[in-house]
């Protein structure tokens, strides 16, 4: 989902910055409106709304008839409440070439 979003994620990352920088935002301000966002990017993705296509063919009709909708992945709702972000406090170095 973020591969197939990365110019609008790129965006989304500048735009905050931007706000940490120059309008005084905490740091974790800007994660959390990342965290939601991405979420909503995933959730989205899976059920199709939007601007996304589903990602799988519909249900048959002996599925929809067995579960009472025609929504994948949806029968409880578990699984898109679990889809969520979490901000990990982190050392601030950079781990690359380690």
């Amino acid at each position: 989902t973020l591969a197939a979003h990365e110019e609008e994620l790129n965006e989304v990352i500048a735009k905050l910055a931007r706000a940490v920088v120059t309008q005084g935002w905490e740091v974790e301000r800007a994660l959390n409106v990342l965290g939601a966002w991405v979420v909503a990017k995933i959730r989205n993705a899976m059920t199709g709304v939007g601007d996304y296509l589903p990602l799988w063919d519909p249900l048959k009709p002996a599925t929809i008839a067995a579960k009472g909708s025609d929504a994948p992945l949806n029968d409880t709702g578990r699984l898109m409440q679990a889809i969520q972000y979490e901000i990990a406090a982190g050392t601030g170095e950079s781990e690359a070439g380690a």
